[in-house]
């Protein structure tokens, strides 16, 4: 698991990325690194939903997406890895979104993606099985650049995915 310090930062680009694809909307995103379970911290978001007790995990950051015109909740998670990322990874945040019925879910690492990763993504529908498809989480891999402190944008997995 990466310092703290990274993990805030990569946070803090994947709430960007979260503003910039919602422009123009009174969405409002809360940023929680939790130092405990999901099930444990006291957030509205986190005790009014429905299977709330059960999560007893901890991603390396959860971002509360807040609709004012609905008063609803939305969810996405993010895991911050300090090795290339793995298929674990993968599958690991595929349970977390599923299990929060995330709208989205990144894995981060700057050690970049695996070559298993690479090759099974390949397949369309081992991809659409891991990633999600356009009626599931938006799931995306992406290498941090510990130079520039950001992404590298052309290291995305799904390659289609917008960044």
């Amino acid at each position: 698991m990466p310092r703290n310090d990274l993990i805030e930062m990569y946070a803090k680009w994947f709430v960007g990325q979260l503003r910039k694809s919602c422009t123009g909307s009174s969405k409002e995103f809360d940023l929680i690194i939790p130092s405990e379970d999901l099930y444990k911290l006291d957030h509205k978001a986190l005790t009014t939903h429905q299977t709330s007790y059960l999560w007893r995990f901890r991603p390396s950051a959860l971002v509360v997406e807040l609709d004012d015109e609905r008063s609803s909740y939305s969810f996405h998670v993010l895991l911050a890895v300090s090795k290339a990322i793995a298929l674990k990874d993968v599958g690991e945040l595929n349970c977390y979104t599923r299990l929060m019925d995330a709208k989205s879910g990144c894995i981060i690492s700057p050690k970049g993606i695996s070559n298993e990763v690479r090759l099974v993504q390949a397949e369309s529908s081992i991809r659409d099985r891991l990633f999600g498809t356009a009626h599931e989480p938006n799931m995306f891999l992406i290498q941090w650049d510990t130079k520039s402190n950001s992404v590298l944008e052309n290291t995305v997995i799904p390659i289609d995915t917008k960044i």
